[in-house]
């Protein structure tokens, strides 16, 4: 449990919080790339994680650490591999955490070519549409190091195609609950607050839409991505304790008018009667670096 026993609606004291908060974040990624980069042999970095941990971002500040180092460093999400929604329908397939969402026949084909020098193009995939493009060719260097990031990149069928390269493997999630003046929140409750918000703003989703996927969601990653989190070589909490006052006014003016009938209405009543003690604080979104991990579900 984080305990933090200040509402901060002072800006100076405030600012001091955040700026230690991420901090003590990106300390926490730097030791990851100085034990990677230490192994000159490396070419794959696998990043897992529960929905909503922060993937995308950790993997944006590990790239920037590494390329310091004199590495060239290609980020793989996983989601790009999703099927397009034709197929999807034809394998009647609605679960994108399903390890069935994802093309295996393309990933392998790309890591195969990656690894053997071969040029290739990485799939992209658009989550308004539901359809993969392409990107221009790459041809792949010598020092080249592949980030493989996505909730899927611990799962067995993935671990199996990357177990004959040299890989180290990265688990990050929100590993903590907190108490914030009385006020509690527990390290799942923090991912769903955070993937209401970012779905709403970048996956053209409404909440009542989100919460009726997170239950799968969740039983997901209680049966596919947790069991495998002690294999990962190294584990990184993404918790940011001064979040929770930034994301209260985006969670509860999406969820105003949440539906009564809908999935999850008491858990998302309870939420917001919490988030509503902490209006008034001064740690307000414009103190976020444009860096940090947290942007990848505020605007």
């Amino acid at each position: 449990m984080v305990n933090v026993n200040v509402l901060y609606t002072n800006r100076s004291a405030a600012k001091r919080f955040v700026d230690s908060c991420e901090n003590s974040f990106k300390k926490d990624i730097l030791r990851v790339c100085n034990s990677v980069i230490s192994d000159s042999d490396l070419k794959i970095i696998t990043l897992c994680g529960p929905t909503c941990s922060g993937k995308t971002t950790t993997s944006a500040i590990l790239t920037s650490d590494l390329v310091k180092k004199g590495k060239r460093v290609k980020v793989i999400s996983i989601d790009d591999f999703y099927f397009e929604s034709n197929e999807m329908t034809l394998r009647n397939i609605s679960n994108f955490e399903s390890v069935d969402a994802i093309d295996l026949g393309c990933f392998v084909d790309v890591i195969s070519k990656l690894i053997n020098c071969a040029p290739t193009r990485f799939p992209i995939f658009d989550f308004v549409t539901k359809n993969r493009d392409y990107s221009e060719e790459y041809i792949p260097q010598d020092n080249d190091v592949y980030i493989i990031e996505g909730i899927q990149a611990m799962y067995p069928e993935i671990s199996a195609i990357l177990s004959e390269y040299k890989t180290k493997s990265i688990f990050i999630s929100v590993a903590k609950d907190i108490n914030i003046c009385g006020v509690e929140f527990n390290k799942n409750e923090i991912r769903l607050i955070r993937r209401v918000v970012r779905d709403y703003f970048f996956r053209n989703s409404s909440a009542d839409r989100t919460l009726e996927l997170w239950k799968n969601v969740r039983v997901n990653e209680e049966q596919n991505i947790y069991p495998y989190a002690n294999k990962a070589d190294f584990i990184i909490d993404s918790l940011l304790p001064y979040e929770v006052f930034v994301i209260s006014k985006y969670f509860l003016d999406i969820t105003e008018g949440f539906p009564s009938s809908a999935y999850g209405y008491k858990t998302i009543e309870s939420i917001r009667e919490r988030l509503a003690c902490l209006l008034g604080s001064s740690i307000t979104s414009d103190l976020i670096p444009q860096d940090s991990v947290f942007r990848e579900f505020i605007i």
